[in-house]
């Protein structure tokens, strides 16, 4: 006789998985990775190469921040444990590439002169500490760069770490919660 599961259960079954879904993700799923964080809609994305020409903008990503970088979003609880200094790896949308000009200042950031909404750097985190974040100033990206967003204006991502080379795959949406998603490409 299958028996029903009462709304808790479900909840608690649920809750579970999504905790332990990312500590096997690599080893059991293969390619496909599942996203457990509010930076991106939660789900599944499935990870293919990264192609030679590298990420376009548009494209869902799943990258390492810089050392220092990944290692405060570690200590800070932003970041998991990982295979990026320790620190899990992003889900991020590629916002430019190599050749774009990037803007940074605490107003937020300009790709090309275009205003990214909700791309205002945090003074503080939400425990009240100063975020740190790299130098308001122009960056012009250089091959292999890519600068990465989230459509959550509270995601740890480029506004502040800068620019990012380690590009681990491209990342597509198989199954997702939500809405929110960016276009990719």
């Amino acid at each position: 006789m299958l028996r029903r599961f009462s709304p808790r259960s479900r909840t608690l079954f649920t809750i579970l998985l999504a905790a332990a879904l990312p500590l096997v993700s690599e080893h059991v799923l293969g390619p496909l990775t599942f996203n457990h964080t509010n930076s991106m809609p939660l789900g599944f994305y499935w990870r293919t190469a990264v192609p030679i020409s590298g990420p376009h903008r548009g494209d869902l990503v799943i990258a390492c921040a810089p050392t220092a970088f990944a290692r405060f979003g570690h200590e800070k609880g932003f970041l998991d444990v990982g295979r990026c200094d320790g620190a899990s790896t992003l889900l991020k949308k590629v916002v430019a590439v190599v050749g774009d000009r990037v803007h940074l200042d605490a107003r937020g950031v300009r790709v090309n002169g275009r205003f990214l909404l909700g791309s205002r750097p945090a003074p503080v985190d939400g425990a009240g500490d100063v975020m740190p974040h790299v130098s308001y100033g122009d960056y012009v990206l250089s091959a292999r760069d890519v600068w990465l967003a989230s459509p959550k204006s509270k995601s740890f991502d480029s506004r502040y770490f800068g620019p990012v080379s380690s590009v681990i795959a491209i990342a597509r949406p198989v199954l997702v919660e939500g809405t929110g998603l960016p276009e990719n490409r």
